[in-house]
């Protein structure tokens, strides 16, 4: 058969008486065709094809790379999305409204410290966890997004594993519809804000307050932060102006209710550490008894944990502190310092104003209590002030003085040079004291020491004067009578036998320097025993003073006579 080509182009084979040889050349003809044939398409189709594939392979690359590279940025925006929903305390939920049942994402029911296997999947186990208080309004708010389509949204409280309320707020809305354009379906996000909650509650309640007392600050601040955090124990105190090693307890709630105030001592417990930590907050979240064996109140307290921070004054000094003790381990502090913080500047605001309150009460009784006589002038002497005890001890009313200079008290008994001697000592020093004389309304003379101290302001200007004085004319009266007693005769009234050595004295004194005579002269009563043994004492001290008058009216003025003893005289 040979192979033979039509006119159309087409093959076919045709038999023939052919020799060997010719056979053999046809054949080789058409092996060298084949090859011409085989080298063409190596040449140029071969090329080609080869590019076709490594192109179609890179393009299967490319988009298998394509594809991990979205399945990755996919899983990571999942990652992301699931650490931003746990980080706000976020879950979502699938609810099916034709069965009741629905879905939620990882995490979710931690949230309410269940897990996955526990949690209520569907509608009416929800709804049975709602507080009492909060039901009905949630029930009407969901009967009225079903009916309207508009979004769901409201605050609710609702029961935990561990039957704790928390709150939540909850948003919703229905993602899909049947043919009648009925809700079939319901998605939303339930965020745990029960924090945000307690702050709001807290800051509301002392919001209520206004500016009530400040003891009812302190107990509505324990109350609340023991209510909202459950907390055994919280209290405020101050530390003791006089003794800074101790705490006064200003306000506490002790197992659910108040209790009566009371002091301790700082060392050897958290509240000192917590002073000594101006601006943050001391945090012991369990064995709080062992670290601070030495608090005998924690161990009468049962406490385990505790969490206080300081409260300042405006210059950022400690005046007191803030703490809650628990009987039980504080895992988590966190979510409690912003509003730990915000109490305590509020607390550290209502102390200083009590402390501050406190000093001016005291002031102001000890200006109306007092039995000193105080002043208060202007930097002319002007009186603007003056308390009970001064009207007392003047006789004046108090409105008789307000606004009149401090002379119309002068007495008259002292020099003008005595009161420039007070002013230039105020001046230089800054304040004076001295016994001077005054007048009462009725112009009876009184003895005082008087205390003036100046106030000035930040420049140095003297502003006001106040004057602090005691009334000692008995005291004058009594150091007069005293002196007599030392230098005079009780019964005769003559000089005694002290003050007639040191007349004589200074009698000698004078004749020496003036060259001049002395005379002196004793003498004494005889038979003066038998007036008293006959006649009795009482007679005899009459003819003593009897006898004292008759000498006295013999001598001069300068003269000086005395009794010496007995019936002794000279």
């Amino acid at each position: 058969f040979i192979p033979q080509q039509s006119k159309d182009g087409t093959f076919y084979l045709s038999a023939a008486d052919l020799s060997i040889s010719h056979i053999q050349d046809l054949l080789n003809q058409q092996i060298i065709y084949s090859l011409t044939i085989a080298i063409l398409f190596l040449l140029f189709i071969y090329p080609i094809y080869r590019v076709s594939i490594n192109s179609m392979r890179n393009t299967a690359n490319d988009l298998e790379n394509e594809v991990q590279k979205r399945t990755l940025d996919l899983k990571l925006s999942e990652e992301r999305h699931k650490l931003a929903m746990k980080a706000a305390n976020q879950g979502w939920y699938d609810l099916n409204l034709n069965t009741g049942k629905f879905s939620v994402s990882e995490g979710y029911q931690q949230l309410f410290g269940y897990e996955p296997s526990e949690f209520p999947t569907t509608s009416h186990e929800w709804q049975k966890r709602i507080h009492p208080d909060d039901q009905e309004a949630v029930l009407k708010a969901n009967q009225l997004h079903l009916e309207t389509h508009e979004p769901f949204e409201m605050d609710y409280r609702w029961k935990t594993k561990d039957d704790q309320w928390i709150w939540i707020h909850s948003v919703g809305e229905i993602v899909e519809w049947d043919a009648n354009d009925r809700p079939l379906r319901m998605m939303g996000i339930h965020t745990d804000i029960t924090e945000r909650k307690r702050n709001e509650l807290v800051l509301q309640a002392l919001a209520e307050t206004g500016t009530d007392s400040d003891e009812t600050i302190f107990e509505t601040i324990v109350h609340q932060l023991a209510q909202s955090h459950d907390m055994r124990y919280v209290l405020i105190a101050s530390i003791d102006q006089t003794n800074p090693s101790q705490a006064n307890i200003i306000a506490m709630w002790s197992n659910g209710e108040l209790v009566e105030t009371s002091s301790y001592s700082l060392a050897g417990t958290p509240c000192s550490n917590v002073l000594n930590s101006v601006g943050d907050v001391d945090f012991y979240p369990n064995y709080i008894q062992q670290q601070f064996p030495d608090d005998h109140m924690l161990v009468t307290m049962g406490a385990e944990s505790y969490i206080g921070v300081a409260l300042l004054d405006h210059n950022g000094k400690p005046i007191g502190l803030l703490s809650m003790i628990d009987d039980k381990p504080m895992p988590d502090h966190y979510s409690s310092l912003s509003l730990l913080k915000s109490l305590a500047v509020r607390a550290g605001i209502e102390l200083e104003r009590k402390i501050a309150n406190e000093k001016l009460e005291l002031s102001s009784r000890v200006f109306t209590d007092t039995h000193e006589g105080i002043t208060i002038t202007d930097a002319a002497g002007t009186l603007i002030d003056v308390n009970p005890a001064f009207c007392t001890i003047t006789g004046y009313d108090r409105e008789e003085v307000i606004g009149k200079n401090t002379s119309i008290l002068n007495s008259g008994k002292h020099s003008s040079h005595f009161f420039e001697n007070i002013k230039k000592t105020l001046s230089e020093q800054g304040h004076w004291q001295g016994e001077i004389w005054n007048r009462k309304k009725n112009g009876e003379l009184f003895a005082e020491i008087l205390t003036i101290s100046s106030l000035k302001n930040a420049k140095g200007k003297t502003l006001n004067f106040i004057g602090l004085f005691t009334d000692i004319t008995e005291s004058k009266q009594q150091q007069q009578k005293l002196e007599l007693m030392a230098h005079y005769d009780t019964l005769t009234q003559l000089p005694n036998r002290s003050l007639f050595a040191d007349r004589f004295a200074q009698a000698v004194a004078h004749s020496r320097r003036s060259e001049s005579m002395l005379a002196i002269c004793f003498l004494d009563l005889d038979d003066f025993k038998p007036v008293n043994d006959n006649y009795g004492h009482d007679v005899g001290d009459m003819l003593l003073i009897e006898v004292a008058k008759r000498i006295k009216a013999t001598i001069r003025e300068e003269d000086t006579v005395s009794r010496q003893g007995g019936d002794e005289f000279a």
